[in-house]
């Protein structure tokens, strides 16, 4: 069930997405000083949540989620020295 739930929302997700680079169709010119492009802007603005989402989660992985898998890690090995009746944690 929950599957079905999260596959529903992604394809509404993806056709919201599909309408908003449709409505969104000027071009844009972007210059990045060695070249240059010209682009629809549903895409410049997309690739930009896309770009953001990104650095986002990499930045919550590398502050939040690796630091608490290493005090995981570190909590379970203490919990199994202490249960095989080893020296006992500080």
């Amino acid at each position: 069930m929950k599957r079905w739930i999260v596959i529903v929302l992604a394809l509404l997700v993806a056709l919201l997405a599909a309408a908003f680079a449709l409505l969104n169709d000027s071009d844009v010119h972007l210059d990045f000083h060695f070249f240059a492009l010209d682009v629809s802007l549903g895409l410049v603005v997309m690739s930009s949540l896309l770009a953001g989402f990104l650095l986002a989660s990499a930045a919550l992985a590398i502050a939040v989620i690796i630091p608490q898998r290493l005090r995981l890690r570190s909590l379970q090995r203490q919990l199994g020295i202490a249960r095989q009746g080893g020296p006992s944690a500080p």
